[in-house]
């Protein structure tokens, strides 16, 4: 469209007024059309901005309808029209809550660990600086009155003579380190070659170091030494004003950590509202049904496709995966994730959640060994957060289950090295060692049946151990016996 316009400014139109027209038929494939052609600008508008989070876009050929969008599109349904618009301003609201997360781990971690230390560091450096004022001698005021200072370990109580010694001495400075010139008003004086400066600077050593330069002037010099010393009390206001602005700092994080994300409300509202005209799009109805938690439709969604990740089912079923999850459970709102058989006594391990209230719980033998309900203050809290957990999840995770509580369940005593960090006896020390539901650990360590107790790993180290001592000792013992023999 930019091209086409763009003719009429060329060289050769002698036109001034041009009228541009764009013609659209309404309830036709147009609208899709010109929503191609928009989200095409955005995508390059967006690039060339440097707003945030505007400055996000995705690649242009993603923007596709799937055959249930353009049908209605065809039939003239306003749901199209109102599903881009929201896809847009979901996708920035979810930005705007990501940047705002990422604001709020940043402060958190500022205010755990950042400030706090800095103003430890503050502290310190304001005490070390009050010292070092209390060290400095003052300056002895007067004409031809001088504090006297040592160079080399000689001291000199004029001012000239100092001054020129001082500058005998700058010349056998290294060119690398620095070199120890001696003692000025309670102050250790270093020199140093700047590399970078490609001169000549000092260092008043006290509790904390002051830095200065020297010039071509011997008694400027001297000065120069004094000018440094005397600053050190606006170098502690300094110090002051930082540590102030840092406790500032401080405890506006702490105000700030306490706000909540400003349009959480618009993202929840806009949120739902597309998941409830991507169901109704989905399911190739017209009207729009009334439903409390549209999420649940994601929830069972989701559902479906744990399922199919994990055990296959439905994966050449033809339907809808709402009807896919009516296929697989017929028990209502409770529905069995996972399930399986522990090698010990082959006890079912089964993991269920109940959809009503997003409660879910773990079972043993028919008796439930952890309980819980998945966070959130309303319904649709709850389905965002079991979504996420199940996206993220294996059935094996569902069905974890530690052999301490597997002991306790069975009836088994419960022991464990404190060597003995490879539980599940695969040889690998990982995450999975507590996890027995595979494993030979009960075999390997009991007699279940007569429940007689095999040595442990630790006394089968000390055992070994011992036997490598013994076998050294009468290596040894055999050596010396035979160089006695030989000598």
């Amino acid at each position: 469209m930019e091209q086409r316009s763009g003719r009429i400014v060329r060289q050769g139109n002698e036109n001034k007024d041009v009228y541009i027209y764009r013609y659209v038929t309404e309830n036709t494939f147009d609208a899709y059309l010109w929503q191609t052609i928009e989200n095409k600008q955005k995508f390059i508008s967006q690039i060339m901005t440097s707003k945030t989070p505007v400055r996000v876009a995705d690649d242009v050929d993603e923007n596709t309808l799937n055959y249930a969008e353009i049908k209605a599109l065809a039939t003239g349904n306003l749901l199209i029209k109102e599903k881009m618009d929201l896809d847009v301003e979901v996708s920035k609201l979810r930005m705007l809550e990501s940047n705002y997360k990422s604001n709020l781990y940043q402060l958190e971690d500022k205010i755990a660990k950042h400030y706090p230390s800095e103003i430890t560091r503050l502290k310190g450096q304001i005490e070390k600086v009050n010292e070092d004022i209390i060290r400095r001698e003052p300056k002895v005021q007067g004409d031809g009155l001088f504090n006297g200072m040592e160079i080399l370990g000689k001291t000199y109580s004029d001012k000239k003579e100092a001054a020129e010694e001082l500058m005998k001495i700058l010349p056998l400075v290294p060119a690398e380190g620095s070199m120890p010139i001696g003692n000025y008003r309670g102050f250790e004086v270093s020199a140093f070659f700047n590399q970078i400066a490609q001169a000549m600077d000092f260092v008043l050593e006290g509790n904390l170091s002051y830095n200065g330069h020297f010039g071509e002037s011997p008694e400027g010099n001297i000065q120069r030494l004094d000018n440094v010393l005397d600053r050190i009390d606006e170098e502690l206001s300094k110090l002051e004003n930082r540590l102030s602005d840092v406790q500032y700092k401080l405890q506006v994080a702490k105000e700030e950590v306490t706000k909540p994300f400003e349009k959480a409300d618009m993202l929840k509202e806009k949120t739902l509202r597309l998941a409830e005209v991507n169901r109704i799009l989905d399911m190739g109805e017209v009207e729009e049904l009334d439903n409390p938690n549209p999420l649940l439709e994601d929830v069972k969604v989701a559902i479906v496709d744990f399922m199919n990740r994990e055990y296959g089912f439905c994966e050449e079923s033809s339907h809808s995966n709402v009807e896919q999850f009516n296929d697989i459970f017929s028990t209502g709102d409770l529905v069995y994730l996972a399930k399986s058989k522990s090698n010990v006594g082959g006890y079912d391990i089964e993991y269920s959640v109940d959809l009503s209230n997003f409660s879910w719980k773990l079972t043993f033998a028919d008796s439930d060994i952890r309980t819980g309900q998945f966070d959130g203050s309303t319904p649709e809290e709850q389905a965002q957060h079991f979504k996420l957990f199940l996206e993220h999840s294996t059935k094996d995770d569902l069905l974890s289950i530690d052999e301490k509580t597997t002991c306790q369940m069975l009836g088994l005593p419960y022991t464990r090295d404190s060597l003995d960090h490879d539980m599940d006896n695969d040889g690998i020390v990982d995450r999975y060692d507590h996890d027995i539901k595979d494993s030979d650990a009960f075999e390997s360590t009991y007699d279940v049946d007569g429940e007689e107790k095999r040595p442990s790993t630790l006394a089968q180290i000390q055992a070994f151990k011992a036997e490598v001592e013994e076998r050294d000792y009468k290596s040894q013992k055999k050596e010396e016996i035979e160089e006695e023999q030989v000598i």
